[in-house]
C-alpha cells in the first residue's frame, strides 16, 4: 500500500463469522539490530484495539539464525473472548507458515 524508507504500511481485512475486521499495519525493518516489527498504523480507524509484534533475529553461526517471534493482539469488546481464541488458533499457524515460506524463499513469498 505505501512504501517507506524503513518499511511499509499495508491493509488487512478478515471476516470472523459475522464480523468484518479491517486494520492497517506499519512495518519497520531495522537491519542493524536485525529486528522486524509492526504496529497499528496511525491515522486510520482500526476495527481492533491493538496489534503489535516483532521478529528479533540472532545469528547462530554462518548457516543458522534464531528468530524470536512476539505478538500482541487486542481485538476489543466488540468480539467475544471465544471468537478471539478461535481467530488466534486459526491465524497464528498461518502467520508462522507464511514466515517459513518467506525465510525459505530468501525474503520472497509467491502467493
Amino acid at each position: 500500500m505505501e512504501w517507506l524508507p524503513d518499511g511499509h504500511v499495508d491493509e488487512h481485512r478478515m471476516r470472523i463469522l459475522f464480523l468484518d475486521i479491517r486494520y492497517r499495519l506499519r512495518h519497520r525493518v531495522d537491519r542493524e539490530s536485525r529486528r522486524l516489527s509492526w504496529e497499528l498504523a496511525p491515522g486510520f480507524e482500526h476495527d481492533v484495539e491493538r496489534i503489535e509484534g516483532s521478529w528479533q533475529l540472532h545469528p547462530l553461526g554462518t548457516e543458522r539464525t534464531l528468530g524470536v517471534f512476539r505478538t500482541r493482539v487486542e481485538v476489543g469488546a466488540a468480539m467475544p473472548a471465544g471468537l478471539q481464541e478461535y481467530a488466534t488458533r486459526r491465524n497464528l499457524p498461518r502467520t508462522l507458515a507464511r514466515c517459513r515460506r518467506w525465510v525459505d524463499g530468501d525474503g520472497r513469498i509467491d502467493e
